[in-house]
C-alpha cells in the first residue's frame, strides 16, 4: 500500500547507517530494530473502542508512545488502476511489497504459479518482492523473521522468496485463536535465542471472529478477539525487554491491518472495509520501559 512505501526508505536509511559506521555494530543496523505487527481484520473504530474500554492496554501504550492514524486505507485508490479488493491476499501483499495490485497482481487468496502476468492472481515476485527480499539484497547480514497465523502468507508470499528470511513459520491449530497462540509461542521461543533486525508477526483471530459473528464494535466476540491479540502483543513486548542488550536497542514498532469489515464480510469498498488504523511507535528502548 502507498502508506507503507516509507518502510523502504527506512530500511535504506538503516543500511546507510551501518555502512557509514566506523565501528562494528552489534546488529546489522547499530542496534536499531523493527517490529511489524499485523492484526488481520482490525477495524479502526474497533481498536479505538478497545483502547477506550481497557481491552487493548498494550496497543494503547504503543500509541501513547508514538502516534496513530485512524484513517489509513486499504483497497487502493477508488476508481483508480490501484483499486483492489479489501481481502487478505492483496492486502498483505501490498503491505509487504509497498505496491498495489496493479503491480503485484494478487487479487485474491489463491496460490497460482508465480510470475505469470496473464494469470489472474499470480504473484509477480520479479516486479514486487517482499521488503525483506530487498533488504536482504542490500544488507545480506540483516536478520529477518516472519511468523504468520494465516498460512497463506507463509506458504505463498514467504515461500516465494525464502532466502530473504532467517526464520519463518506459520500458525498451527484448528481454530483461529489456536493458530494465534501457536504464533505467539513460536515468536517467544525464537526471541529466547535471537534478536532479529526485523520481526514480522501476524495474528488472525479478529478476522475470524468478524467472519463468524460480525465486524462490529458492539459485538463482544469480535472485541474479545482484539483483546486476546493485545495480550499476545504484550507478551512479545515483554520478551523484547528480556533480550540481551535490551537497554541499548531501539525498536520501531508498527501496527496495522489488511482491511476492515462490514457485517460478516469484507472485500468491497465501503468505508467500514477500507478504513484501517496505522500505529507507528517512535524508536524506543524496551530495556528502559519503551
Amino acid at each position: 500500500m502507498k502508506l507503507w512505501l516509507p518502510l523502504l526508505p527506512l530500511f535504506a536509511a538503516l543500511a546507510t547507517l551501518m555502512a557509514t559506521s566506523g565501528t562494528k555494530p552489534r546488529s546489522a543496523f547499530s542496534d536499531k530494530h523493527v517490529l511489524l505487527i499485523g492484526i488481520d481484520g482490525l477495524r479502526s473504530d474497533a481498536l479505538q473502542q478497545a483502547m477506550a474500554r481497557g481491552l487493548a492496554p498494550n496497543l494503547k501504550a504503543l500509541a501513547e508512545g508514538g502516534t496513530i492514524t485512524w484513517n489509513a486505507y486499504a483497497g487502493g485508490g477508488l476508481g483508480q488502476p490501484t483499486q483492489q479488493p479489501t481481502i487478505s491476499g492483496p492486502g498483505w501483499t501490498s503491505l509487504f511489497t509497498g505496491v498495489w495490485m496493479d503491480r503485484h497482481n494478487v487479487d485474491g487468496n489463491a496460490t497460482p504459479l508465480l510470475n505469470q502476468p496473464d494469470v489472474r492472481g499470480s504473484y509477480q515476485l520479479d516486479r514486487a518482492p517482499h521488503f525483506a527480499n530487498r533488504l536482504k539484497k542490500a544488507v545480506p547480514q540483516a536478520s529477518i523473521a516472519s511468523f504468520s497465523a494465516w498460512g497463506w502468507i507463509e506458504s505463498y508470499l514467504v515461500a516465494a522468496q525464502p532466502e530473504a528470511f532467517d526464520a519463518h513459520d506459520r500458525g498451527v491449530g484448528i481454530k483461529y485463536p489456536d493458530r494465534d497462540l501457536d504464533i505467539k509461542n513460536k515468536t517467544l521461543s525464537y526471541l529466547e535465542t535471537t534478536t532479529p533486525d526485523v520481526l514480522v508477526v501476524h495474528f488472525d483471530q479478529a478476522d475470524g471472529a468478524g467472519h463468524a459473528t460480525g465486524f462490529n464494535t458492539e459485538n463482544p466476540v469480535y472485541m474479545t478477539a482484539i483483546h486476546k491479540v493485545d495480550e499476545h502483543v504484550g507478551e512479545i513486548l515483554e520478551a523484547l525487554k528480556r533480550s540481551p542488550g535490551a537497554n541499548d536497542q531501539k525498536w520501531l514498532v508498527l501496527v496495522t491491518t489488511d482491511h476492515g469489515g462490514i457485517g460478516k464480510k469484507h472485500g468491497g469498498q465501503s468505508p467500514e472495509e477500507r478504513t484501517i488504523p496505522l500505529l507507528p511507535m517512535a524508536p524506543a528502548s524496551p530495556g528502559t520501559g519503551w
